[in-house]
C-alpha cells in the first residue's frame, strides 16, 4: 500500500495536484501516517499510552473532548516531490465505508474555498485540475458496504465544461455535477478476507472491485507481493485519473500475514489459506535478498538502517520525551482545517451557547428586494403557468405591503428572503437533497423549469444584482435517491466550507434520516469532540410533524437528536462537562417563518463569534400554508431576532387585545405545529378557558433554553400547573428530554432566585459536588400531555389518529 501512495503522490506531485486527500479505514493508517506523512512517532507512543492526542492544558479546558483510538487519527502534511504536495489523511469511524463520501465532499469543498473547476465563473476549467481524492477500501467492505454503492453513484460522470455565470443552474448530460470532485483513484486493499469470512462466503462476484463496473470505471489487477509492478499500476492510474478526470480502481492482491491482527489465529477458520501464507518469504525479506543479489545494498547497509529504525522506535518510547508542556495550546501534529477558514474567532473564556442575541434583522427595503429576485426570471424564460399564479405573482403580492405589518409571508417565501440576504452578505449556500429545487411540498421552487427549452434550468437568486462582487452563489442540489452518501458528502463539504458557505442537506421526510444513521452518529453529533477542528456547521433540514400520513411520513425521531446532544443533565453542569466547546449540536422546531428565517441568518453569522456546530430544523409540512401561521415583513427587520421561547400573545401587554397574566392558571409548554391545533381548541373553548390557559412555545430543544423559559414562566404569577404537550407517542418526541430541564426551571421559580440560569456565573465545579433538586416538588405542578407509549413513529390508521388528536387537545385544557 506505501508503495502505490507514494507513486500517487510523486505523480500527483508532477501533474500540478496540489491537494491530496485520503479517506481510508484504521488498517494500514499508522504505517502511512508514521512511513510516508512523518507523523512524529512520539504522538503516537503518547497515545499508546493512554494520554490524549491534545496536549493536557488544552485537554483541561475542554472536558467535553473525547478523543478517539490511535487507528483513527487524521494528519495533514506537506511532501516535497517535484512539487511541494499537501496530504490530508482524514479521520475515520470504524463504521467502515462511512468515510468514502465524506472524502468526495471534503475534496470538492477545496474547489468551492478556491474557487476552481465548476466555482470558477470566468473560466471553463474542470475540476480537479489541484486536487485529488484517494479512496481506500477492503475487499470485503468494498462489496459488502450499501454506502459503496451510494457513493459510487456520486462518481460517474463526463468532463463537464462550465457555462460562465451558469454554473451551478443548468442541468448537463454529465451525471450528477454537483457531486463531482474530477475522479477517485480507488484502491482496493484485497486481503481476500473480511476478518475470519473467506472471499468466497462474503461476495457473489469473482472480483473484489466488480462493483466498480457499475460506473464502467476501469479497473488495474495487480499483484502486491512485486512492488515495481504495482508502481507502474498507480502510475497508470494517475495518468488515466488526469486525463479523463474519472475514477479508477487499483485491486492490489495481498494478504494478512497474521490474519485479522496480531493477536489472531487465522487458523481457525481459514488452515489451507495460512499454511500456504506462512510458507511465503515476506516482501521485504525477498525484496532484500534481491537487492543484495543484484548488490544494490550489501548486508551492513541492511542491518545499519534497521538499526536505525530500532533507535527511533526506542526513542519514542522514552517517556521523558513523550511529556508535553502543560502550557502548550494547539493541537500537535494533527489535521488542522482552520488554515482553510481565514482568521478564527477568540474563544479565549468564553461559552458556547450564547448566540440567540445575535443580530440577524434586516432592513425592508433589502427583504423585499430579496424575495422580489427570488422570482424574477429572464423575458424568455417559459415558467409553468400555475407556479405564474401561486407562486411568483402570489409572492409578488405578499411582498406589496408597505407597511410591513401584513402577516403574508409564507414559509417557502421567509426561507427565500434569508437566502437572498445572506447571498447578498457574501455568503454561499448549498441545499442538497431529494427535490430540494421543488421542495417535496411544492412550496420551495427555487429551481424552475423552462416548459419549452428541454433542460433549461434556472436559479432566480443567483440572479440577484451584481453591484456587489463579494455575492454569495445559491447551488441547489437535486440529489440521488440516497441519504447515507449525500449527507456524509455534504459533511465532508462543510468541514471546510462552514465559516464561508451555509450548506444543507434536506430529507425528503425527516423519517428518512434513519439511513443516514451512521453519518449522523459518527460525524454529525460527535465528530468536532472526537476529532480537533473538525467542526460542522452543517443544517439538517428534517419535515416533521404527526398528521395522519402513517409511521414512514411523520417524524424525524427529534428525541434521537435530543439523547445524542452533549447538554448535562444539570444545567450547573453545562461548564463542568462542556467547557469552552459548548454544545455540539442545535435541535430547533421554529413555528412561524420569521422565526424559520432567523435561524437560517443565526446559523451563518455566528460562525464569526463561535466555532460552527450542527443544526437540526424539524421543519413543517401541513404548516407551510397555513394562513395563521405566517409572518409580517417588520418580524424580520432589522431589530429582530430569533427567539428560543415565544411567549403566549394572548397575554402580552404590549399587544392589542390582550389580557392580564394575572388570570393564567394553566401553562402548555409545546413545540412546532401542535401549537396552532392547541390554539384553535382553546378559542373554541370560549372566553373563560382562553383566559386561564396560557401557550407558550419551545423553539430551541437544545441547548435547552432554562433563562428564556424562567423568565416567561415567572412571569405568570398565580399559575398553578404546567403541561408539556406533544403530538408525539410519550416514549419518543422531545418529552423525555425536556421534562426534567422544565422541572428544574419551576424549582427555580418556587425558590425566587433573580436570575438563577445565568451562564456567566457558573463555574467548573465537579458535576459530582452539584447537588440541585430536580424532583417534584409541591408548588407548581408538572405533568405532560402524549400520544400512548408505541413502537412505531405514528399509527397509519386514520380514524386512531383523529381519535388521538383529540384526547390531547381534549386533555391539554382541562383544569
Amino acid at each position: 500500500m506505501l508503495v502505490a501512495l507514494d507513486r500517487i503522490f510523486s505523480e500527483s506531485s508532477i501533474n500540478g495536484i496540489k491537494d491530496v486527500i485520503i479517506a481510508m479505514p484504521h488498517r494500514g493508517r499508522l504505517n502511512l501516517l508514521t512511513q510516508l506523512l512523518s507523523l512524529d512517532l512520539k504522538i503516537l507512543i503518547k497515545k499508546l499510552k493512554g494520554h490524549a492526542e491534545i496536549s493536557e492544558g488544552l485537554l483541561s479546558e475542554t472536558p467535553a473532548y473525547t478523543g478517539d483510538v490511535l487507528s483513527h487519527l487524521s494528519n495533514t502534511s506537506i511532501l516535497n516531490y517535484q512539487n511541494p504536495l499537501k496530504v490530508h489523511v482524514l479521520p475515520n469511524p470504524s463504521h467502515l465505508e462511512a468515510v468514502s463520501p465524506v472524502g468526495l465532499g471534503f475534496t470538492r469543498a477545496l474547489s468551492m474555498v478556491d474557487r476552481t473547476g465548476p466555482y470558477n465563473l470566468s473560466t471553463s476549467e474542470k475540476i480537479g485540475k489541484d486536487s485529488l481524492s484517494v479512496q481506500i477500501h477492503g475487499d470485503a467492505a468494498f462489496g459488502g458496504q450499501g454506502v459503496v454503492a451510494e457513493t459510487l453513484n456520486l462518481s460517474k460522470k463526463k468532463a463537464q465544461k462550465n457555462s460562465p455565470g451558469q454554473l451551478i443552474n443548468q442541468r448537463k448530460k454529465s451525471t450528477l455535477p454537483h457531486f463531482t470532485v474530477g475522479g477517485s483513484i480507488r484502491l482496493v486493499l484485497n486481503n481476500q478476507l473480511g476478518y475470519t469470512t473467506p472471499a468466497t462466503e462474503g461476495r457473489t462476484a469473482f472480483y473484489a472491485t466488480d462493483i466498480g463496473k457499475s460506473i464502467e470505471a476501469p479497473i488495474i489487477h495487480v499483484n502486491g507481493e512485486y512492488p515495481e509492478e504495482v508502481s507502474k499500476a498507480l502510475s497508470l492510474a494517475v495518468a488515466f485519473r488526469n486525463k479523463f478526470r474519472k475514477d479508477v480502481l487499483v485491486d492490489l492482491v495481498v494478504y494478512r500475514r497474521w490474519g485479522h491482527n496480531e493477536l489472531d489465529e487465522p487458523t481457525y477458520t481459514s488452515p489451507h489459506m495460512y499454511r500456504k501464507i506462512q510458507s511465503l518469504i515476506s516482501v521485504p525479506k525477498r525484496y532484500e535478498r534481491e537487492l543484495t543479489e543484484s548488490d544494490l545494498i550489501n548486508e551492513e547497509q541492511i542491518s545499519k538502517l534497521q538499526s536505525k529504525i530500532e533507535e527511533e522506535f526506542g526513542a519514542a518510547l522514552d517517556d521523558r520525551q513523550v511529556q508535553q508542556s502543560e502550557s502548550q495550546k494547539q493541537v500537535s501534529g494533527l489535521m488542522d482545517l482552520k488554515e482553510f477558514s481565514g482568521n478564527q474567532p477568540d474563544l479565549t473564556g468564553t461559552l458556547r451557547g450564547k448566540n440567540s442575541d445575535i443580530e440577524t434583522g434586516v432592513e425592508l427595503s433589502r427583504l423585499r428586494a430579496a424575495g422580489e429576485a427570488s422570482v424574477s426570471l429572464p423575458k424568455d424564460f417559459n415558467v409553468h403557468p400555475r407556479l405564474q399564479k401561486m407562486h411568483i405573482q402570489k409572492r409578488l403580492q405578499a411582498l406589496s405591503d408597505k407597511t410591513g405589518n401584513l402577516a403574508e409571508i409564507d414559509y417557502s417565501t421567509a426561507e427565500a428572503l434569508a437566502f437572498g440576504t445572506i447571498l447578498e452578505d457574501g455568503y454561499d449556500i448549498r441545499l442538497s437533497g431529494q427535490d430540494s429545487g421543488r421542495g417535496t411540498f411544492s412550496q420551495r421552487h427555487a429551481l424552475l423549469t423552462d416548459q419549452v427549452v428541454e433542460g433549461r434550468t434556472i436559479v432566480p437568486l443567483n440572479q440577484l444584482s451584481d453591484k456587489n462582487s463579494q455575492r454569495g452563489n445559491l447551488e441547489i442540489v437535486n440529489s440521488p435517491l440516497s441519504e447515507y452518501a449525500v449527507l456524509g458528502f455534504e459533511l465532508g463539504l462543510s468541514y471546510l466550507t462552514s465559516r464561508s458557505c451555509l450548506t444543507f442537506w434536506e430529507a425528503q421526510f425527516g423519517d428518512f434520516v434513519n439511513t443516514a444513521q451512521v453519518a449522523v452518529d459518527q460525524f454529525f453529533v460527535s465528530g468536532q469532540f472526537k476529532w480537533p477542528t473538525f467542526d460542522t456547521g452543517l443544517v439538517l433540514l428534517l419535515p416533521h410533524g404527526l398528521d395522519g400520513a402513517g409511521p414512514e411520513h411523520s417524524s424525524c425521531k427529534p428525541e434521537r437528536f435530543l439523547q445524542a446532544s452533549n447538554e448535562p443533565y444539570r444545567f450547573e453542569s453545562r461548564l463542568s462537562q462542556q467547557g469552552k466547546q459548548g454544545h455540539n449540536i442545535s435541535v430547533c422546531n421554529p413555528s412561524t417563518p420569521a422565526q424559520y428565517f432567523h435561524l437560517l441568518r443565526r446559523q451563518i453569522k455566528y460562525t464569526k463569534v463561535e466555532d460552527p456546530r450542527g443544526l437540526v430544523i424539524c421543519t413543517p409540512k401541513t404548516i407551510l400554508r397555513l394562513r395563521e401561521s405566517f409572518s409580517c415583513l417588520n418580524e424580520m427587520k432589522i431589530g429582530t431576532s430569533w427567539n428560543e421561547v415565544i411567549d403566549d400573545g394572548r397575554f402580552q401587554e404590549d399587544r392589542e387585545g390582550s389580557v392580564g397574566k394575572e388570570h393564567v392558571e394553566k401553562i402548555l409548554l409545546c413545540s412546532g405545529k401542535l401549537y396552532y391545533d392547541l390554539i384553535k381548541k382553546r378559542k373554541s373553548l370560549g372566553k373563560e378557558i382562553e383566559d386561564r390557559v396560557g401557550i407558550i412555545r419551545v423553539e430551541e430543544l437544545t441547548p435547552f433554553p432554562y433563562k428564556s423559559l424562567h423568565k416567561i414562566i415567572k412571569s405568570y404569577a398565580n399559575v398553578k400547573s404546567v403541561s408539556w404537550v406533544q403530538e408525539e407517542p410519550e416514549n419518543s418526541g422531545p418529552l423525555n428530554f425536556v421534562f426534567h430541564r422544565i422541572q428544574e426551571v419551576l424549582n427555580k421559580i418556587e425558590d425566587n432566585e433573580d436570575d438563577p440560569f445565568n451562564e456567566s456565573l457558573l463555574s467548573k465545579k465537579s458535576a459530582s459536588k452539584i447537588q440541585s433538586d430536580i424532583s417534584k416538588r409541591k408548588g407548581i405542578e408538572l405533568s405532560f400531555i402524549a400520544r400512548p407509549s408505541c413502537a412505531s413513529s405514528a399509527t397509519g390508521i386514520s380514524l386512531i389518529y383523529k381519535d388521538q388528536k383529540k384526547f390531547i387537545e381534549d386533555s391539554s385544557f382541562l383544569i
